[in-house]
């Protein structure tokens, strides 16, 4: 018993360096439930790893009309693939890795909505401490009302840092 409790106990500062932190900025649209809207994601991301694989996302959407706080939302993505050699690469400066990316997560709009989300990002890039994704649908699901909405993140820039970076 004590040689596994030594052994926790050596691991798990290890296993800690792997995890990093991040936060992202977004402009974003969504249709959904009483009005349209839109206006400006801020984010706090938890990476497990380099290829951020099951990323945990918690974020807030502020608009700058009407009510300021719009909603907030919990997400976990996944990356789809993942390529070094592809033909985006002209377009940066450095080499990235283009990482398509599914996620699934739920949404609390203002007006007491709560929607199901899954999101789709076709034109997701990485490297080692920053994120980009353009063009990003996400598709809403209102659970009290049972009707059906969608949003759009025009460009998601994320920065990391710690651990996995």
């Amino acid at each position: 018993m004590k040689r596994i409790i030594l052994l926790l106990m050596l691991l798990l500062p290890s296993s800690l360096t792997a995890v990093s932190f991040g936060y992202s900025l977004a402009p974003v649209g969504q249709f959904s439930g009483s009005e349209p809207y839109g206006g400006l994601t801020a984010s706090a991301i938890l990476s497990f790893n380099q290829d951020h694989a099951g990323d945990i996302e918690i974020s807030a959407d502020f608009t700058p009309y009407g009510t300021f706080f719009e909603s907030a939302r919990i997400q976990v993505s996944l990356p789809m693939l993942l390529m070094t050699d592809h033909v985006f690469n002209p377009l940066f400066p450095n080499p990235v890795v283009w990482s398509p990316r599914i996620g699934t997560g739920f949404q609390y709009r203002m007006g007491n909505e709560f929607n199901l989300l899954i999101s789709l990002s076709p034109f997701a890039f990485h490297d080692k401490a920053y994120s980009f994704e353009f063009f990003s649908p996400y598709v809403l699901y209102e659970i009290l009302g049972g009707k059906w909405g969608w949003g759009i993140y025009v460009m998601k820039f994320s920065c990391f840092f710690g651990g996995a970076v």
